[in-house]
């Protein structure tokens, strides 16, 4: 993926997209779950809300994030993080292409 030319036509023949066309560098020092609970809000206030799985599932998992970075992470939460990425990686059907 380093080596992928960052242009909507080669990140679409990847399997990706650009969604917001941002680009995050962290150093090794970053703590990945805190930066993840951070942005998973910024999605969850930011939602259009067109489609269900980004307004309910951006919503759920900054909460789920948030009891992680605060110590009341629950036995289930890594599973349905898992389980609600693999969900969100389906592109939403008003971004498919024709």
């Amino acid at each position: 993926m380093l080596d992928l030319p960052y242009d909507f036509d080669s990140l679409i023949q990847a399997g990706s997209m650009s969604g917001s066309s941002a680009i995050i560098v962290m150093d090794d020092s970053t703590d990945i779950v805190g930066a993840l609970a951070n942005i998973a809000e910024f999605y969850a206030h930011e939602s259009c809300g067109q489609c269900t799985p980004c307004r309910e599932g951006s919503l759920w998992m900054s909460k789920a994030l948030h009891r992680l970075t605060h110590g009341e992470g629950r036995a289930q939460d890594a599973d349905y993080l898992g389980q609600n990425c693999r969900q969100h990686s389906r592109r939403p059907h008003h971004l498919r292409l024709r």
